[in-house]
């Protein structure tokens, strides 16, 4: 079918998309459209009736356009400081709590042995035996229970002199500490029934003691010391006893304060009242029938 140019009227094929004459475009067949990707030449897109272009209408109404608002971009983008969060805080409350954890458990370690210690005492000692019971100190001059006479008089050798110590007294004698701990072994195998055999092999070891530590007429040892305890002298007597007494084959005697008894010949333990008494005399040239009169006598005076 043949076209006609609504401009100029010229006549063209019906498959011309514009006028020979004066190029007016044609428009296209119903059906068809123009080629994809481009509009028709010359096309405008239409506007819809009764509002100008955005920035045209504001300007023809003598108001100046909108300004774009600007908002800030979310928390967190680069360019941007976040804001302070309470990561701190909760890192200060987690060690706070920790370090409490910390004490509740130390003290609850503390008392927990505090208990095994106290439950371990009284299976040692029995049901009721732990006693905390303190007595008298001793004051003033510690070595007025028992004079160096009375002690030379009892071990058998001459007491050269004596020295105060905060809870007791200690005595001293002429001779050399391996000659003495000799004299004091050969005393005690002789108070125990031991055979001449056994008293010349003591005498080969005080004889060797005294050429290794040498003679001489200044050296002095301590033969005997005692020192008077008023802390928890019951307890203390017990636990002594029970633990020491199998392994020193432990003597116990009567008439000597309330109780006594002697380890191994080198130790005596005397309890009057809440004093505890430590005898100890293992340089002692003697044994140990030698120095129950002097324990008898320094109890019997407190």
């Amino acid at each position: 079918m043949a076209k006609f140019c609504t401009q100029c009227g010229s006549q063209a094929d019906d498959t011309a998309t514009a006028c020979g004459s004066c190029g007016t475009p044609f428009a296209p067949a119903p059906g068809q459209g123009y080629a994809q990707g481009a509009p028709p030449p010359g096309y405008i897109p239409p506007q819809p009736q009764g509002y100008p272009p955005p920035q045209q209408g504001y300007q023809q109404q003598g108001h100046p356009p909108p300004q774009q608002q600007s908002y800030p971009p979310p928390q967190g983008y680069p360019g941007t400081a976040p804001k302070k969060s309470g990561s701190a805080v909760k890192w200060i409350l987690g060690i706070l709590l920790f370090l409490f954890l910390c004490v509740v458990l130390v003290v609850g370690g503390l008392f927990y042995l505090a208990h095994k210690v106290k439950s371990k005492i009284e299976a040692v000692t029995g049901p009721g035996g732990f006693s905390t019971t303190v007595g008298e100190a001793v004051t003033g001059d510690t070595c007025r229970f028992l004079s160096a006479a009375d002690v030379g008089s009892a071990i058998g050798v001459p007491i050269v002199s004596t020295k105060q110590t905060g809870t007791g007294c200690e005595y001293f004698a002429k001779g050399t500490p391996g000659e003495m701990n000799s004299k004091h072994m050969e005393a005690t195998l002789k108070q125990r029934g031991g055979d001449n055999q056994q008293q010349e092999m003591i005498q080969k070891m005080m004889l060797g003691g005294l050429a290794q530590n040498g003679t001489t007429e200044d050296a002095t040892t301590i033969v005997l010391k005692y020192d008077i305890d008023p802390n928890s002298a019951r307890t203390q007597m017990k636990i002594n006893k029970k633990l020491m007494g199998h392994a020193t084959a432990a003597q116990e005697f009567t008439g000597i304060g309330d109780e006594a008894f002697d380890m191994s010949g080198a130790m005596m333990m005397v309890r009057k009242g809440d004093r505890l008494i430590r005898i100890t005399y293992p340089a002692c040239p003697c044994g140990t029938d030698a120095i129950k009169p002097l324990a008898k006598k320094l109890a019997d005076q407190l």
